[in-house]
């Protein structure tokens, strides 16, 4: 006996495979390379696609019932098949049965052009609960047994809508396979300029451990508009099909992460994932800023140091009012920097010993929150291994604010010329009226290892109470000398 058993019109092609078989009837053996036209097509051995709308039933094993002859749908090798009565009796199931052979016809019969359904390959899912409710909107639709697998055409969040019944499953109910994109290797006949060859070598190599890095690299050589980079049409197919395959691997991925950091206590990696996610796809992250907002609070309130394994250890940090500009550099020399307080403001800076103590590294997609220019310093987009096999952070001044008692978080303004580490490697960025920044790329600092830091703040006249903040440590009060 059927139950939740829901009637379809299919307006929209669908793919007919053998996770959902027809009926028993089906699982005649038939050869793949040779169909039959008076036997039905077995659809583990040959998916077919339909051509037409028809009428289907979904039933609680997730066994699809065609209610209606003379549906058209064509298998991989371009053979018609159409729906028929196993037998005269109409209590009997209607299969598929061979209609047309490809080699027998040039065009396709009439009103037979396939419908776009829009199907994308993004891997499958295995239901982990039996009887698990498949629904469109509120309402269940059909109920798949345990251990059934289902191709997966779109993804919300923790909802997966599957083939072939086009309804959504939650993520609570099923284990997710993300597609494994084959790496084809005539990639490289595409003819690539040298640069991107290399990008695309190094992003192969870390596609089975960060398909966050994978994708958005792909996404920057595919969005180059210029150049000797700009990639040719060809080439821009092959990353864009590269890129649909990654995606849902990279959504996953970053959706974890930010959940476990937020649970932790974590603003470092919370405000990193939060950097990138948009990246992979515009409001993902649909509750961060309320999340961020409470790990924020009880950074502010200083609360972290049982809750949270610390990754750098902040020694008692000592500021010194600046008077007047700071200069930097000779005054004949073009890269000349100097730096003065707006109106209200004056120049804190703020020198502290920081240690990495730390015992992992950092998430490996972690520089794609960076400006590009850091990003391409330190090896474009993919970190570095360390040769000891320590784990390693990035020491950069994006980390570092000062806390007011009102609840300000300042940015750093500027590192001093003596502090090797936050700078890294250096660029000038000058406009024509004579304004202009340095950016730093930070440097890569392995556990266990301490180096001082030395920033300039910009605060207000009228504050003198300040704490330090490097993330992923507790804020230390700043000490403030003349």
């Amino acid at each position: 006996m059927r139950t939740n058993v829901i009637l379809f019109r299919g307006m929209v092609a669908c793919l007919i495979v053998g996770l959902f078989s027809i009926s028993s009837v089906l699982s005649q053996s038939q050869k793949t390379n040779t169909p039959e036209f008076d036997k039905p097509c077995n659809l583990e051995e040959r998916p077919l696609t339909l051509l037409t709308p028809t009428k289907f039933e979904v039933d609680a094993n997730g066994v699809m019932i065609f209610k209606e002859v003379g549906a058209l749908a064509q298998d991989r090798d371009g053979n018609i098949w159409e729906s028929k009565r196993t037998t005269a009796d109409t209590n009997f199931p209607i299969a598929f049965f061979l209609k047309t052979l490809a080699s027998q016809t040039t065009t396709q019969a009439a009103g037979t052009t396939p419908i776009d359904h829009g199907t994308k390959d993004l891997g499958r899912v295995i239901v982990t609960t039996d009887l698990a409710p498949i629904q469109i909107g509120k309402r269940v639709i059909a109920r798949a047994r345990k251990g059934l697998e289902l191709p997966v055409v779109e993804i919300k969040g923790e909802w997966y809508c599957v083939l072939s019944t086009r309804g959504w499953i939650h993520s609570k109910f099923i284990q997710y396979n993300a597609a494994k994109l084959a790496m084809p290797t005539e990639w490289v006949a595409l003819c690539w300029s040298q640069d991107n060859h290399e990008k695309i070598e190094k992003l192969m190599k870390s596609r089975d451990t960060d398909p966050v890095s994978v994708y958005l690299g792909f996404k920057e050589i595919s969005e180059c508009k210029e150049g000797n980079d700009l990639p040719t049409t060809a080439q821009r197919q092959w990353l864009e099909a590269c890129m649909t395959g990654w995606k849902p691997s990279a959504k996953e991925l970053l959706l974890k992460d930010f959940k476990q950091a937020a649970d932790g206590n974590d603003l470092h990696g919370c405000i990193a994932v939060r950097t990138i996610a948009p990246k992979v796809e515009t409001n993902m992250l649909t509750d961060a800023a309320v999340m961020i907002t409470a790990v924020k609070s009880r950074v502010f309130a200083g609360k972290l140091s049982e809750e949270f394994q610390p990754i750098w250890k902040v020694e008692p940090a000592i500021g010194r009012y600046l008077e007047g500009t700071y200069n930097e550099g000779s005054p004949f020399e073009r890269n000349r920097m100097s730096l003065t307080a707006k109106a209200g403001f004056r120049l804190l800076r703020v020198t502290a010993q920081i240690e990495n103590v730390s015992n992992t590294s950092d998430l490996p997609y972690f520089v794609w929150c960076l400006a590009p220019f850091k990003r391409i310093s330190l090896n474009w987009g993919l970190l570095k291994p360390v040769e000891s096999g320590k784990p390693q952070r990035l020491a950069v001044d994006e980390l570092a604010f000062l806390l007011t008692p009102g609840g300000d978080w300042i940015s750093c303004s500027h590192v001093h010329e003596g502090c090797s580490t936050l700078r890294g490697t250096s660029l000038t960025i000058s406009s024509q009226d004579g304004s202009g920044a340095m950016v730093f790329s930070g440097t890569q600092v392995k556990q266990g290892r301490r180096f001082d830091a030395d920033m300039i703040f910009s605060v207000p006249e009228r504050v003198d109470d300040f704490r330090f903040l490097f993330l992923g440590a507790t804020p230390v009060a700043v000490n403030i000398v003349k």
